[in-house]
């Protein structure tokens, strides 16, 4: 069964495989803060999919599901769970 991001993840990315496995990530540690850093060593996801298609895909203009920190020069991600 595919927790709330992923399945969201699957509807607009449905032949991608390392972007499910940061979904079921974050699934897991919800409502924390990570850098970028600790979530490409936890997850082996690229860059670029942590930057850009990850966030444009679980967020819309009505819920936040992956806030993203940019203020600091490491970025920071969080899932709002619940």
């Amino acid at each position: 069964m595919l927790g709330p991001l992923e399945s969201r993840y699957v509807q607009v990315h449905p032949s991608a495989t390392t972007g499910r496995g940061v979904c079921r990530w974050f699934e897991s540690n919800p409502n924390r803060w990570f850098t970028h850093a600790e979530i490409k060593q936890a997850t082996g996801c690229s860059d670029r999919s942590i930057r850009e298609p990850l966030p444009e895909a679980l967020n819309d203009k009505d819920f936040v599901r992956i806030e993203v920190d940019k203020s600091k020069q490491a970025w920071t991600y969080r899932y709002r769970a619940g």
